[in-house]
């Protein structure tokens, strides 16, 4: 799958960080498992079709939730869905996932779930 420049890069000074914790100031990033010097492992970014947030994954990579979860590894050739804390990863096609915050119902309405 080809990147185009339209799509919005959301990477965070060169870090793929899905998630900031609300209540605990932790993290949801993903990190390469063996990337080679100079070959991205992984790019996250909007879709401007449709502004969902998407992974894409060339390389084995690590989901880890600092100084909480256990780390999820993700692998490009697996399609399932993954889940960790308030973040969800809906597989799309091999090695791409729409990442999804996860929402709560209250008498207010709608809201992001604090992690």
């Amino acid at each position: 799958m080809e990147k185009p420049n339209t799509r919005r890069d959301l990477r965070e000074n060169g870090r793929i960080i899905l998630a900031h914790g609300e209540a605990t100031g932790h993290l949801h990033e993903v990190l390469p498992v063996n990337a080679a010097v100079g070959m991205p492992a992984a790019e996250f970014f909007e879709d401007p079709s449709n502004g969902k947030r998407m992974l894409m994954v060339m390389e084995a990579c690590s989901l880890v939730h600092t100084g909480h979860h256990e780390s999820i590894t993700l692998d490009p050739n697996v399609m399932e869905q993954v889940r960790q804390g308030d973040v969800c990863l809906k597989p799309v096609n091999k090695g791409l996932w729409e990442v999804i915050r996860q929402t709560e119902q209250l008498p207010e309405g709608l809201r992001q779930v604090a992690d």
